[in-house]
């Protein structure tokens, strides 16, 4: 059986948390670092990740294309979190 393109489990520093990590480092989504997801409840999850200085502007903020790639995976990874998702790639098709 092929392994899953990314881990999901237990963040061992973060109780209650999920850590959502791409296997493969040389892709987007490793840029992004790992995304952590949290359930709320059965209709709401939190999700987010840690900026570092690769995901800062010029200005020392958070790049808004650092911002728009995490909200993209942010709904993968929530999905993913539901259940809603158990395999591997999903497509955005509309971020507005």
């Amino acid at each position: 059986m092929k392994e899953a393109p990314f881990s999901y489990i237990d963040d061992p520093d973060l109780p209650g948390w999920k850590r959502w990590t791409l296997r493969d480092d040389t892709r987007f989504n490793g840029f992004l670092g790992p995304i952590l997801i949290k359930l709320v409840d059965e209709r709401r999850a939190l999700v987010r990740m840690v900026p570092q200085r690769q995901h800062s502007n010029l200005r020392d903020s958070t790049h808004g294309g650092a911002l728009l790639g995490f909200m993209d995976v942010a709904l993968f990874a929530a999905a993913r979190g539901f259940g809603v998702l158990t395999a591997g790639g999903a497509v955005t098709l509309d971020l507005s």
